[in-house]
């Protein structure tokens, strides 16, 4: 590939100083690529779909790389989420797929810069880093700057959804609706309660993901197992381990939301006696 190869690189969160330390030592190795156009960004799972840097991104033309703290299949659909059109360069598609390619890069437990900047260099054909006399320190990336804030909600690999809207039924936060189509829709993503990825685990084909979960069947990972996952609705009290999981961590997450509500109610009428005037 001789064209220049737009590369987005995505910050992780804050307070981590080995991985900020990470990120600048991809972007020293990335800048120093030339058939590369860097762009560094907020955390990919933190942005809104309709803020400024997903604009950018579903602007950017041709063919695209995302180096992000996420798992390659839930950075891609995660993307997908917010209308960045493309089809998941990571795996091979038939000849008939005219779509952008969209290779995505996870800085996953494993994975190293010099990890990632090979696999840059494969992509783009293979071209060595420019010699040291070079001072790549000099180069400065394009950079998107946009507030964000942390964010928990599911995204869904629509390749293994097969519409049986198990998580709809399942899910008590009003976190999922359906189309014109009745197709599942993730209607209120922020109405999802941190921590909790009960729906994910009563998902039959394991299409629903948390990004920022432990768990990598969860958060991802392609190669790792999903037979725990595969799980029916109607299994839910049947004494299953996992579904009992699933029950458990959705009532937990229903309660601490009821707990939230009564705080909050009280915080309101505490407020109300101070502005009486006795």
């Amino acid at each position: 590939m001789s064209e220049t190869l737009s590369v987005i690189l995505s910050e992780p969160r804050p307070g981590d100083a080995e991985r900020q330390q990470l990120v600048a030592s991809l972007s020293s190795g990335l800048t120093s690529r030339t058939t590369v156009d860097l762009t560094v960004i907020p955390h990919l799972y933190d942005l809104e779909p309709s803020g400024s840097t997903m604009q950018f991104l579903r602007e950017t033309p041709g063919p695209m790389i995302v180096v992000c703290w996420l798992q390659p299949r839930a950075a891609f659909w995660t993307l997908r989420v917010s209308d960045v059109e493309g089809r998941f360069a990571n795996e091979e598609t038939g000849p008939d797929d005219t779509r952008r390619p969209i290779w995505c890069l996870g800085v996953v437990p494993g994975a190293t810069d010099k990890t990632i900047l090979d696999e840059v260099d494969r992509i783009i054909g293979g071209e060595p880093p420019l010699q040291a006399a070079v001072q790549v320190d000099s180069i400065t990336p394009k950079r998107r700057e946009e507030k964000i804030r942390e964010r928990w909600y599911p995204v869904i690999d629509r390749d293994r959804c097969s519409g049986c809207l198990e998580c709809l039924n399942f899910c008590l936060f009003g976190v999922y609706g359906t189309d014109t189509h009745d197709d599942i829709l993730i209607e209120q993503p922020d109405a999802c309660r941190p921590g909790c990825p009960a729906c994910s685990r009563i998902c039959p084909e394991g299409a629903i993901m948390f990004p920022q979960h432990d768990d990598p069947a969860i958060s991802g990972d392609a190669e790792a197992s999903l037979t725990e996952l595969k799980l029916d609705l109607s299994q839910l009290f049947s004494g299953a381990d996992a579904t009992t999981l699933a029950a458990t961590e959705r009532d937990h997450a229903l309660s601490e939301m009821k707990a939230d509500k009564k705080t909050d109610q009280l915080d309101s009428l505490v407020d109300e006696l101070d502005d009486l005037d006795i």
